[in-house]
This record gives C-alpha cells, sequence and structure tokens, in this order.
C-alpha cells in the first residue's frame, strides 16, 4: 500500500494524494464507489490501489489501509526550494533523487519560483536556512565595495 507514495516527490503531489484519499474515504460505504473512484481519482492512484483491492467489498481493511497512508503522508517532511525558473518533469525527478539519495526518504520537495533570485537556489530545511542565490551574491559583492 505504501506504493501510493512511490509517485509523492513534492509537497503538491502529497496534498493531491491526501485529498484522494480523503475522498475515497468520506465515499467507501457507499454503493457507488466505482463511479466515484473513476471520476475524482487519478489513473496512476486508482491503478495503485486495484493491485491493493481487487474490489473495494471489505471496507474496513481498505479504510485502516487509507488511513496508515494518510499517516505517511503527515510524517514526509517538505524540503523548501525557491529557484528562478519552472523546472522540466525531468529536473524535478533528478533534484528529488538527489536528495532521496543524500538526504534519505520521506522528504518532499516544496519548490517556489522566484526568478528575483536571477540563480542558483534558497534552500529552507527543518528551520535551516541557506541562500545560494546569484541575488545573495551578487548583493554580498556589492556591500563588501562599498
Amino acid at each position: 500500500m505504501m506504493n501510493l507514495l512511490d509517485n509523492v516527490c513534492t509537497k503538491e503531489d502529497a496534498d493531491l494524494l491526501e485529498s484522494e484519499l480523503d475522498t475515497i474515504l468520506s465515499n467507501l460505504f457507499k454503493k457507488n464507489i466505482g463511479q466515484v473512484l473513476k471520476k475524482e481519482i487519478r489513473l496512476k492512484t486508482l491503478e495503485e490501489l486495484k493491485k491493493n483491492f481487487a474490489d473495494f467489498s471489505n471496507t474496513e481493511k481498505v479504510e485502516v489501509a487509507l488511513n496508515k497512508v494518510k499517516d505517511e503522508i503527515r510524517k514526509l517532511k517538505v524540503l523548501s526550494l525557491s529557484i528562478g525558473f519552472e523546472p522540466a518533469e525531468q529536473t524535478l525527478e533528478t533534484i528529488f533523487e538527489w536528495v532521496k539519495k543524500n538526504m534519505g526518504e520521506g522528504i518532499v520537495l516544496d519548490i517556489k519560483i522566484d526568478k528575483g533570485i536571477l540563480g542558483g537556489a534558497v534552500i529552507a530545511y527543518e528551520g535551516k536556512y541557506r541562500d545560494e542565490s546569484v541575488k545573495k551574491m551578487l548583493d554580498d559583492s556589492f556591500i563588501k565595495r562599498v
């Protein structure tokens, strides 16, 4: 069931998945659950659910499993990353894989676009902050010259 988290690399992904799980949980005991799933849940989420539950007849088992996934989503740590451009999907995956390899599992990215930083990045994680932007470098250089 944790495979639902395999496609979660941003805070936005995590929020969307949690919203989908809430939708499923609120409709779990209704007869038209299949229609709700087809209309309101992304295909990749639905396919993963079908791997774990052939049907949704054992609603208690489904409810417990989905609530466990929601708990895991809430445990994810957030690394905030401000960059000066909208990253392509491949770039986002590369950044996420680097974070996972170097910082461990259970971290999602909160990407903010700030064209004012000119380049580089501003990073915040667990109360630590680093400004490695080109703007900061230029500002520091200007201050030293004055």
